[in-house]
């Protein structure tokens, strides 16, 4: 286990124990809003509380909803099913509506069910220990939860030498001349570098159909692809969480695209979808 994802798990566990108060509203109080600005249901400000104060606030952004949480990492392909301690479990305790409502910290992983240390849970409200193993959304997998990669060994002395990497090659076209395919490839030494390599002896003149190597190049980056806008005309049932899921789009990214600006849409109340309205998903 990694110092990182010990620092983590021991400023969880020195939590358990902990107990929200209630406010006039019925909301919880918490040391854990009061640091994120936000007195409201905790859980996901819990696990972010934990990152921050173990010194790893930079593994992930700090969140108050449990599907932005989820988002984020589904960005960066860190969510999974499998479970790994040190990993967020989420939970969806509301079958038939999509998306993650509560979220914790796997400490142990057994045979059939998880150990996890949860904020916002349990009589009375606070942060306790549970075992889980039901309704489980999936998991997000902060850096400091990967495994460490055995480094490669050495050749053995005498071994065989590990073969160079092969050079581009380029088949010339009607225009081309050495100094464009020079610019285009990023060939150090220019065009006088490629004509040597290619032992072209009268620059000015290049055949078409020609196979060059093109020493030391890089290959050009394929032309960036046309943003197509795609709009969607609210219909019943929908809501931004079932369209997230629909297309692909985290729930805040669509709140993002409809602020009512130029090409935009607007979503005024993100609970509420009018029907007819048109948004904006990609």
């Amino acid at each position: 286990m990694n110092v990182q994802l010990e620092k983590f798990l021991a400023v969880a566990r020195s939590q358990v124990g902990y107990r929200s108060s209630r406010m006039p509203n019925g909301l919880p109080r918490t040391k854990y809003g009061a640091w994120y600005g936000l007195q409201h249901e905790y859980c996901a400000m819990f696990v972010s509380w934990c990152a921050a104060k173990s010194g790893n606030g930079a593994a992930f952004r700090k969140r108050a909803l449990v599907q932005a949480l989820i988002d984020d990492f589904r960005r960066k392909r860190r969510f999974g099913a499998k479970p790994r301690v040190g990993a967020l479990v989420c939970f969806d305790w509301m079958p038939g509506r999509p998306g993650g409502n509560h979220v914790g910290i796997v400490v142990q992983v057994k045979k059939g069910h998880i150990l996890t240390i949860e904020g916002n849970t349990g009589k009375p409200n606070g942060v306790h220990q549970r075992i889980r193993k039901a309704s489980i959304t999936g998991y997000c997998y902060p850096p400091f939860t990967d495994r460490a990669r055995p480094r490669p060994k050495p050749p053995l002395p005498g071994g065989p030498v590990p073969k160079p990497a092969a050079s581009l090659t380029y088949t010339t076209k009607p225009g081309d001349t050495l100094s464009a395919i020079s610019n285009r490839f990023k060939v150090p030494g220019g065009w006088k570098e490629l004509a040597r390599v290619n032992r072209i002896s009268n620059p000015s003149l290049l055949r078409v159909g020609v196979k060059l190597v093109i020493p030391g190049g890089r290959a050009p980056p394929a032309p960036a692809k046309r943003a197509v806008q795609i709009w969607r005309t609210v219909v019943p049932g929908d809501n931004l969480s079932t369209l997230s899921k629909r297309f692909g789009v985290p729930v805040t990214t669509l709140l993002a695209r409809n602020k009512g600006g130029p090409g935009q849409g607007q979503i005024k109340n993100p609970s509420l979808l009018v029907v007819g309205q048109r948004i904006r998903i990609k």
